[in-house]
């Protein structure tokens, strides 16, 4: 991990200059995933299963599918399904009665497998979002990667940010609220 202090920050750019102000702060590399353009300021999140950061989009998915007394096992859109986040409704309720498997599905995606088979035509929805809109840090230095490539970039991961110099923050942060070990400010 990199410290920042207000000697190092002299030579920053103005945009994260103006990010924090010279407050100490503290970054660490992370790899970005591919064809992502971080601005200074980007708020990222991290991939479980790649380890790259990518920007937080922080947009709940939803998927909805229909049970016929047999399957137990259903797809979710993306992998990288964030199990704290994941709410499964069987006809508009609620239910405990299944586990999440992670890259088990078509293609790699996360997949919800149930105790029992839902009933046929019961109406099954799936709420959830993927880990990377668990926000890690905000992105220290500007750059962007094309299809099948990355890049390593500096994210700050602690101290104190301005809200106001962040690209795109979710609409319910706050100044005061800390989000991982950063503090908007």
């Amino acid at each position: 991990m990199t410290d920042f202090t207000q000697e190092t920050l002299s030579q920053a750019s103005d945009a994260l200059r103006s990010l924090v102000d010279g407050a100490p702060f503290r970054s660490r590399d992370f790899t970005v995933d591919e064809s992502q353009t971080l601005v200074v300021g980007s708020p990222v999140g991290l991939l479980r299963s790649s380890g790259r950061v990518v920007l937080l989009t922080n947009a709940p998915l939803s998927d909805t599918d229909a049970g016929n007394g047999a399957a137990t096992d259903f797809d979710l859109g993306v992998s990288d399904v964030d199990a704290e986040a994941l709410i499964v409704l069987i006809d508009g309720a609620p239910t405990l009665g299944f586990s999440l498997s992670a890259g088990t599905g078509t293609a790699g995606v996360d997949q919800v497998i149930f105790d029992a088979a839902p009933a046929n035509a019961t109406a099954l929805t799936f709420e959830y979002r993927a880990t990377s809109d668990r926000c890690i840090g905000v992105c220290a230095e500007a750059g962007a990667t094309a299809a099948a490539a990355s890049m390593v970039k500096p994210i700050i991961v602690q101290g104190s940010v301005f809200l106001a110099s962040i690209d795109s923050p979710p609409n319910h942060w706050a100044a005061g609220m800390t989000i991982g070990s950063v503090v908007l400010s």
